[in-house]
């Protein structure tokens, strides 16, 4: 079934119209994503979902998670009001800076929203904002890498080293004003680097993850083993994990498709990061369902695919986060050259 931006905000406004206006302290939502640039008449991607911002007060609830609504693939998440509270507290964290300065506002009763957007909106591409954004994203690959400790399974060892890893990416999206994306940010940041001259750089990102001297076949072979992993463990009920909603059979067209969508693009090296994501949370949403011992008998096609990045012990983990925290002044430089050479960053 086919999906038309059009339809699919009309999807997300009413789910918003049923379900989150109700939702004790309900102050607003916008949608986020790529899902505000499209046109109306644009076919969403199959392996893409519309991202429902959801603003209330207090603590915000685990999210809503992937879900469809009027043959729309849809993701609600939830914000504490007070991470949103003025344009300073949103220009200080690069996510949802972009989400709040892209965002199509599609409920705001009170006309809070609307207050703040126009002056994030004016800020968010000042050079001291940007390289303050930068800066943050920076910081998050250090958070992330301090907090390995060799402790838990192999599928939480794996997401503690594969995500700070990651967010190295997001250093230079955020440089280049571009979206700081989830699955796709090695093929996006490809993109940036290409544009200017210095994919020698995203080589050694793709290093530093593993992957660099990988072919189609050989990534291909580990979706495969992905996908079985995946199919095992979408049906479990594992509510005590935040992810499970990643793992499901609504969710599959993103993670499952959406991968195969790149490497037959040729981003198959890029696809990898996204396999080792989605491998780690299928094994942990089986570890919460069925136990330790069950999910380890799904360990082998992972091990796997973490082998051929080079890694096959803890120490591994460790000696490519040093690599990578060797690689961050580089990074941070190519950043510094990007805000340069980007015309719509003012002073």
């Amino acid at each position: 079934m086919t999906v038309t931006a059009a339809a699919a905000r009309q999807a997300a406004w009413g789910w918003v119209e049923a379900t989150a206006r109700s939702m004790p302290g309900y102050r607003a939502t916008f949608l986020a994503g790529s899902i505000t640039s499209l046109p109306d008449e644009a076919i969403v991607p199959p392996w893409s979902d519309t991202d429902i911002m959801v603003v209330l007060d207090g603590e915000a609830p685990a999210k809503a998670g992937k879900f469809r609504s009027r043959g729309a693939l849809l993701e609600g998440t939830f914000l504490s009001r007070a991470s949103l509270t003025d344009p300073e507290t949103v220009l200080d964290s690069y996510h949802a800076a972009h989400a709040v300065a892209i965002g199509v506002i599609l409920d705001d009763p009170t006309g809070w929203l609307a207050d703040i957007q126009p002056v994030v909106r004016r800020e968010f591409p000042h050079r001291h904002r940007v390289e303050s954004r930068c800066a943050t994203a920076r910081a998050g690959v250090e958070r992330g890498f301090d907090a390995m400790d060799g402790t838990g399974s192999l599928a939480v060892q794996a997401q503690s080293w594969v995500f700070p890893t990651g967010v190295m990416t997001h250093v230079l999206l955020v440089a280049g004003l571009r979206n700081p994306t989830v699955r796709r940010r090695y093929e996006t940041v490809h993109e940036l680097l290409e544009a200017h001259d210095r994919l020698d750089l995203h080589e050694r990102l793709l290093e530093v993850l593993g992957c660099q001297g990988m072919d189609r076949m050989g990534v291909d072979r580990h979706l495969q083993t992905v996908t079985r992993l995946f199919d095992a463990a979408a049906p479990v009920q594992a509510a005590s994990y935040r992810f499970a909603s990643d793992i499901t059979a609504v969710a599959r067209p993103i993670s499952i498709d959406g991968s195969q969508d790149m490497i037959d693009r040729g981003f198959h090296r890029e696809a990898v990061f996204w396999l080792v994501v989605t491998g780690s949370r299928a094994l942990q949403k089986l570890q919460h369902g069925l136990g330790p011992a069950a999910a380890a008998s799904f360990e082998d096609g992972f091990t796997d695919l973490l082998g051929d990045l080079g890694i096959v012990r803890f120490g591994d983990f460790v000696e490519r986060r040093e690599q990578a925290l060797a690689l961050l002044p580089e990074v941070w430089e190519a950043a510094q050259d990007i805000m340069d050479a980007t015309a719509q960053i003012v002073p």
